[in-house]
């Protein structure tokens, strides 16, 4: 998949989630990156990293970092945009303070 394609699909997804998180996602940037980074992989634990809701890095400001080389080799790739969607709300749960065991018990993410 091109990047093309994978930047076309995440703002697919944006553009369906829920108006209300929309206000909350235009001021949090999502940034595409191949792979987690080692500083990445040393916080979080071994790969697959698919995403990481950042909040101090190089410029301090808090972002989404979407890991793309390891979400297109997620066994549930085939549905793309159900993938984006599923990871993209699980890093604003993180956004409003949810650790990854309580969006898992609320959402079965």
């Amino acid at each position: 998949m091109t990047d093309k394609e994978f930047t076309r699909i995440i703002s697919d997804v944006l553009d369906a989630l829920y108006p209300e998180l929309h206000f909350v996602l235009e001021r949090v940037p999502i940034i595409v990156d191949t792979y987690a980074d080692d500083s990445v992989v040393n916080a979080f634990g071994n790969r697959p990293i698919y995403a990481a809701f950042l909040t101090m890095d190089r410029n301090c400001v808090p972002h989404i970092r979407l890991y793309k080389d390891d979400i297109l080799n997620h066994p549930k790739a085939y549905n793309m945009k159900k993938l984006l969607r599923d990871i993209i709300l699980h890093e604003v749960g993180h956004i409003y303070g949810l650790s990854c065991e309580c969006i898992s018990m609320r959402f079965g993410k």
